[in-house]
């Protein structure tokens, strides 16, 4: 019989599959859609809204951690290496294969950046080392492994989630001229498009995590009890964030990328709110093809999050580059979304049939 400890939260699982879905969107909003459809047509605003559930994943990351039974210092810094190696690996197959092998990257791609062809060493190292999410799960894992082993209290977890959000935009920026510790800086501090996801403030999201982790357990894995703390919790944060954010936004939210304090909290604050939500849907909802779907891509997060940026820059071969109105980018999506399942079920099988040969050695 499985006990409350062993109970899967679906709410989480829900929520880091739906981040996978909306993903794939997103992209394909940002790589196929012309400027005026991310802009200004109703697809752009639906999608970019749904979009700021980036900070559902970083959460139910935290969550997850620490629940997981893989927490020894030693071994989340591994975790940490594989997925920095998994993130540069993306880079060089969404990137650098398609200017460098297939040659079709259109040009459109290389004008955003005001570039032509042919590319520097520089320039094709600069995209090969362009930061992402995998880049922040990866640099993140290092401090969480850390502060799992030795941070007791959960509130201690909460004020360093505080610590990384609060000065962000002072410290947006900030960098030496040391080759090697410029890109650490970037990866931390960064307020430019070599680095999308800065530490600061988006690990924030991944600690708050982890304070509610560590809150479940001592609520003895009561779930209804942990989401209406999040919902509390997320109403504050909301009211706080979205103050601040009206009183300054270019301050405070600045452009989703980079935030400030006032836009960690309100994106924050809204997702908890969304969980608190989710929670009540799917806690006694009967399993169906929507939500068996969104549990896979809870459990390939990883792989997915690959394959379908790969796909989305690969597919400009086909669809072009930043050119569609909204209705042929919405048409376009469901074949990348096909795509991806497509692809990650043979990466899957193909990985366990390796495995399966290893250990048979």
């Amino acid at each position: 019989m499985e006990t409350k400890q062993n109970e899967r939260i679906k709410a989480i699982d829900f929520g880091r599959g739906m981040s996978v879905l909306v993903m794939i969107l997103v992209h394909t909003l940002w790589v196929y859609g012309s400027v005026e459809t991310q802009r200004d047509s109703t697809l752009g605003h639906v999608v970019h809204f749904l979009g700021k559930g980036t900070a559902m994943f970083l959460v139910s990351m935290g969550v997850s951690f620490v629940l997981s039974s893989r927490q020894s210092v030693g071994g989340s810094m591994k975790r940490g290496l594989i997925i920095l190696a998994v993130g540069y690996l993306m880079n060089i197959l969404k990137f650098i294969v398609p200017l460098e092998v297939f040659h079709t990257m259109p040009e459109g791609f290389l004008q955003d950046y005001g570039w032509t062809r042919p590319l520097s060493a520089g320039k094709l190292i600069w995209l090969a080392s362009l930061g992402d999410i995998l880049q922040l799960a990866g640099l993140a894992l290092f401090f969480m492994g850390l502060a799992n082993r030795y941070v007791k209290n959960k509130y201690g977890l909460l004020i360093i989630a505080l610590v990384i959000a609060i000065p962000s935009r002072l410290l947006s920026g900030v960098s030496t001229e040391i080759t090697g510790l410029h890109y650490v800086c970037e990866l931390l501090f960064s307020d430019g498009w070599h680095v999308y996801f800065p530490a600061f403030p988006w690990m924030s999201f991944m600690f708050a995590g982890m304070f509610f982790g560590r809150w479940y357990k001592e609520l003895e894995y009561d779930q209804d009890l942990l989401f209406k703390k999040m919902l509390t919790w997320g109403i504050i944060l909301l009211l706080i964030g979205g103050g601040l954010c009206y009183y300054d936004f270019s301050y405070h939210f600045g452009d989703f990328f980079h935030l400030g304090p006032g836009g960690a909290f309100y994106l924050l604050g809204l997702n908890l709110v969304v969980f608190w939500l989710v929670h009540l849907c799917v806690k006694n909802a009967k399993t169906n093809y929507f939500l068996s779907l969104t549990y896979y891509c809870s459990k390939n997060v990883t792989s997915m999050y690959v394959i379908q940026w790969t796909l989305v820059f690969w597919g400009t071969m086909i669809f072009g580059y930043k050119t569609h109105d909204p209705l042929t980018t919405v048409l376009i999506m469901p074949i990348i979304v096909v795509a991806t399942f497509g692809v990650n079920y043979l990466f899957q099988i193909t990985k366990n049939n390796v495995l399966r040969g290893l250990t048979s050695l």
